[in-house]
């Protein structure tokens, strides 16, 4: 056999390429299909533009955590940005009982694409890695603490899940000032958009 990098199942004889290798996200012992993510996250608000995201991981606190990255259109206001993260984050928890670890909207044409229009992962993450992108407004939990299984439908996990973060995560929502502003002048301490911040 050659490695070619594909993943793929035999069935009744046939075989059926599911993806690529390097795109598979595996968080918390789970394989998760970052093409699978970007549908749910795309399908979730109006304002997100079709074919225009990605889902990667990344390291923190030990772990792979995931990434959400997506162009929203321009006529969207920024005030209401925050029920659009809010829209991602039930898709990822109803879809996939995922919780995402950060989430940027970023400005149209700010996703790195191929000359054909798919979306370049790879260079998306080392984007969000060296703070290139062009952020318009970010979600991100600074800190993870492993949540126990809760009970309930996911709906109601998720709404528990959100309890809990504000109870032991330290919590940031908000809207980016500058462009490519995405991991710097996060305060240690302090108030942001009526979240409490404390240190890690």
């Amino acid at each position: 056999f050659m490695r070619t990098g594909d993943l793929g199942f035999l069935k009744d004889g046939e075989l059926f390429v599911s993806g690529r290798l390097k795109d598979l996200i595996i968080i918390r012992g789970r394989n998760h299909y970052a093409a699978d993510l970007e549908l749910s996250v795309a399908a979730s608000h109006e304002s997100l533009l079709p074919a225009s995201g990605a889902a990667f991981s990344v390291e923190a606190d030990g772990e792979e955590r995931l990434v959400i990255l997506h162009e929203i259109d321009r006529r969207w206001p920024h005030a209401a940005l925050g029920e659009v993260v809010t829209a991602i984050r039930r898709a990822l928890a109803d879809n996939h009982d995922l919780q995402a670890h950060a989430i940027l909207l970023t400005r149209i044409g700010s996703v790195p694409k191929t000359s054909s229009g798919k979306i370049r992962r790879l260079a998306c993450r080392a984007a969000y890695l060296a703070a290139s992108l062009d952020v318009i407004h970010r979600f991100l939990i600074r800190q993870v603490h492993r949540l126990p299984d809760l009970p309930g439908d996911r709906g109601e996990r998720l709404n528990a899940i959100d309890a809990q973060i504000f109870a032991v995560l330290l919590h940031q929502e908000e809207p980016v000032a500058s462009p490519g502003d995405v991991a710097g002048n996060v305060p240690e301490t302090g108030n942001v958009n009526g979240h409490v911040l404390v240190p890690a």
